[in-house]
């Protein structure tokens, strides 16, 4: 999907925000009273107090706004159980930074997906976006669609129609995902868009979306888990270190475990390389996955990598 392209109105702030050295994810605008609030977001790490600091002196141009920064633990963010959860987090009417785009996207699939319910919640079994294939799904109830062993085509076809005019109407500006809808879902990573799609699931849905739903899903989907590492010193990396954390357990009588470690090194003055890795298994199934982040930074300047998973 494109990248966010902020109204002409907010490029300034956009300027502004580019500027400051640091892992800011997101900036959005509530228009409350007559001073409107706009929130900064970013990650947490160990010169938050600078990283504040800079935020708030890259606006002081912007006096019609009382600017407020949020820090988040990448933790507490890909805790998140669905799209709609997430948004919601970050508030806001407006989305006036977005550099990744992944907020915008978010927002879009909620939109999209909230269309969806208030016209076809009735036939709807589950909305769930697949990151890795671009795909949003919409899973139906079989008994709303099929009589005896034939699929009521009028009523597909309508269903279908009104899928694509939710999503076309949300991402009016960007480009759209893929749309599939139908009765299963694929033997991918899946991500439930909204609360309902976690909470009305059926006993088969569910050992599904317990197979395939994983944190890493998100991080995937929003880029989270790199960001922190490569501005937590002055030096791109100060010196080598080893995190690993693992867990292990039964959930709904399944047995579950899983490992993830990240490797980050120094190459020389300015350059620094993350490895990170992960495995596990839930419900019968095994999962893996590995990044890797090589990054360019000078503190006061930018930060600049190239990143593969």
């Amino acid at each position: 999907m494109g990248h966010f392209s902020p109204p002409t109105g907010d490029t300034k702030i956009v300027e502004a925000l580019r500027l400051v050295a640091g892992p800011i994810f997101a900036a959005v605008l509530t228009e409350s009273g007559a001073q409107a609030l706009l929130t900064v977001h970013a990650s947490s790490g160990p010169e938050r107090r600078k990283l504040k600091a800079n935020i708030l002196d890259s606006l002081v141009g912007f006096p019609e706004y009382r600017v407020r920064v949020r820090f988040h633990k990448p933790a507490d963010l890909l805790s998140a159980t669905s799209l709609e959860a997430f948004v919601a987090r970050l508030g806001g009417q407006k989305i006036v930074y977005d550099p990744t785009g992944a907020l915008v996207r978010a927002k879009g699939l909620v939109d999209a997906s909230r269309a969806v319910r208030s016209s076809l919640n009735e036939h709807i079994n589950g909305l769930y976006y697949a990151p890795l294939l671009r795909t949003f799904y919409v899973t139906l109830k079989k008994e709303r669609v099929v009589s005896g062993d034939k699929v009521r085509l009028s009523d597909l076809a309508s269903i279908q129609q009104a899928v694509l005019d939710a999503i076309s109407s949300a991402f009016a500006s960007a480009e759209c995902p893929a749309v599939r809808v139908g009765f299963g879902l694929p033997a991918a990573s899946l991500v439930p868009v909204d609360r309902l799609s976690i909470m009305n699931w059926s006993a088969r849905l569910g050992l599904a979306m317990r197979r395939y739903w994983r944190p890493i899903t998100v991080a995937a989907l929003f880029g989270f888990g790199t960001t922190t590492a490569a501005h937590s010193q002055e030096a791109a990396v100060s010196e080598s270190n080893l995190k690993v954390k693992g867990s292990f357990g039964e959930v709904i009588d399944d047995y579950t475990w899983t490992v993830d470690g990240a490797f980050t090194a120094p190459l020389g003055e300015r350059f620094g390389l993350q490895v990170e890795g992960g495995a596990g298994a839930s419900g019968g199934q095994d999962y893996y996955g590995a990044a890797a982040h090589l990054f360019a930074r000078d503190p006061e300047s930018y930060l600049v990598g190239v990143f593969g998973a």
